[in-house]
């Protein structure tokens, strides 16, 4: 499920999702689900969260705790390179540290 541009509600009628099934849905861009239990609005990301995106990323590793989020849609994958005892990866995502 993929919402678009701007705010983007789900309405599910005669069923209750369960919280896992909600979290997994605002995984993507939906920002509202409403089903026969009530009304629920995507929770907001923690503080130094990084967002994948669907092109290559580069995310440069910080001394403290960190969040990358990534969905199916934008891990991307990358080709190993090897040169003696280091392995560079080429193309696709990379967490630098």
């Amino acid at each position: 499920m993929q919402g678009g541009a701007g705010q983007d509600t789900v309405v599910v009628k005669g069923l209750t999702l369960t919280e896992a099934q909600r979290d997994q849905i605002f995984t993507s861009s939906i920002e509202t689900i409403t089903d026969a239990s009530g009304s629920y609005t995507k929770p907001p990301l923690p503080a130094g969260t990084t967002l994948l995106t669907t092109g290559t990323d580069v995310v440069q590793l910080s001394a403290g705790d960190q969040i990358v989020q990534a969905t199916g849609a934008t891990l991307n994958a990358g080709t190993p390179v090897y040169a003696g005892t280091t392995t560079t990866y080429t193309g696709g995502d990379q967490l630098d540290g």
